[in-house]
């Protein structure tokens, strides 16, 4: 009867253990989605000459105090589409070359 209790409360213990590990996890692969929320973009874009060059330029605001290390930045344009032989494509995405400093 004690090795049952025993037996029993191993694997109650084993269990939580799974329980925190699998929650932890979880966790850190859910801050990538909360950080995407404290970012802030500007309503308005500007284009500009820069270096004899026309630039896109944004500005972009972090409202955590903690520093973005290591960010890329992406940009696609997306416009509706009709290819030449007719055919509507209602969503196109087009990748824009970027210069990250």
């Amino acid at each position: 009867p004690m090795a049952i209790v025993v037996l029993i409360l191993q694997n109650l213990s084993g269990l939580i253990i799974n329980a925190v590990m699998l929650g932890c996890i979880f966790m850190k692969t859910a801050q990538a989605h909360r950080r995407a929320e404290t970012l802030i973009f500007s309503r308005h874009a500007v284009i500009a000459l820069r270096n004899s060059k026309l630039c896109f330029m944004i500005r972009v605001g972090d409202l955590r105090k903690s520093m973005i290390i290591s960010a890329s930045v992406r940009m696609q344009v997306v416009k509706k589409t009709v290819t030449p032989e007719g055919e509507v494509i209602p969503i196109h995405q087009i990748d824009i070359q970027m210069e990250n400093p």
